[in-house]
């Protein structure tokens, strides 16, 4: 009996095993290789812009990355990066962080903001 069920048991783990098999190689097919080619720009004002063309997406991303941030700091500015990125979507003259954050929101986009040392 114990015999029976061990080759029941693995008879089912083999076909699950096919099976999501199958699968995995199914779902490969449907993926499209990423050859993006990133393009960088250096506007006169010193920004400088990566942009890269993604025509099967069907989604932007916006990034801005700044040149500062706790790896410069020392024991008197120790904290100015983390503060500094807590202002960053506070909001304008013209909006409050609410309104802001709603009005990204509402277009399906997400707000954040991050320090780090590697940056």
């Amino acid at each position: 009996m114990a015999s029976r069920r061990l080759a029941l048991n693995f008879h089912q783990a083999v076909r699950s095993r096919s099976a999501l098999q199958a699968v995995q190689r199914s779902r490969r097919g449907f993926a499209s290789p990423v050859a993006g080619s990133t393009q960088s720009t250096t506007l006169s004002n010193g920004l400088t812009i990566a942009t890269e063309y993604s025509p099967w997406a069907q989604t932007s991303t916006v990034g801005v990355w700044i040149d500062a941030g706790s790896r410069a700091e020392t024991d008197q500015t120790n904290g100015t990066a983390h503060f500094l990125e807590h202002l960053a979507f506070k909001g304008t003259n013209r909006r409050t962080q609410h309104q802001l954050e709603l009005e990204i929101e509402n277009m399906g986009g997400h707000l954040n903001a991050y320090t780090s040392d590697l940056f």
